[in-house]
């Protein structure tokens, strides 16, 4: 014959509760809603083509595009080469700077 022997806190519980309790679905309902996962695209009513092929309807998917923000100032392409180029150069020395102080 063969004994299982289950250690403590393996035991199956008598009642598992699967239902969502009252703070969680409030949690729910009041959460704010995140960006749209989709966008609905207004139909325009056109006649193209004849026939089998011809459509009588198009999108407008210009209403779908998002309008730029304002324009962000950036630095001439030399002027932030140079800055990169720096910061690189710190960046490389401070690496230096760590290799030469490590100690085994």
């Amino acid at each position: 014959l063969c004994a299982l022997a289950v250690s403590a806190g393996l035991e199956t519980p008598d009642i598992i509760e699967l239902r969502k309790t009252k703070e969680v679905e409030s949690g729910l309902e009041s959460s704010e809603t995140g960006p749209a996962l989709y966008t609905i695209l207004p139909q325009k009513q056109v006649e193209v083509g004849d026939g089998m092929m011809g459509t009588q309807h198009v999108y407008d998917v210009s209403a779908a595009i998002k309008v730029p923000g304002p324009a962000i100032h950036t630095a001439p392409s030399g002027e932030a080469s140079q800055k990169k180029r720096k910061l690189k150069e710190q960046q490389d020395a401070a690496k230096a700077k760590k290799y030469k102080e490590f100690k085994f």
